[in-house]
């Protein structure tokens, strides 16, 4: 009896914690923004192409193109 009252319990947990997370929507991650970023432009399979660039591997390549620097 003790078995099916604590099965009955831990599903009624699982349903509980289920619903409390499905009607919650969408986390709040901040307002959105927009802002001007430097890009690329480099010419592939005979059209001209637009590159965003958002992370490099050296400092030297972070300065060469206006990018955020490594981590160090």
């Amino acid at each position: 009896m003790r078995r099916i009252a604590l099965s009955g319990l831990v599903l009624l947990a699982a349903t509980a914690a289920v619903a409390t997370a499905s009607s919650g929507g969408l986390p709040n991650i901040g307002i959105p923004s927009m802002k001007a970023q430097p890009v690329n432009k480099g010419y592939y399979d005979h059209h001209i192409d637009t590159y965003l660039i958002t992370d490099v591997s050296s400092k030297s390549q972070a300065k060469a193109t206006h990018t955020t620097t490594p981590p160090s």
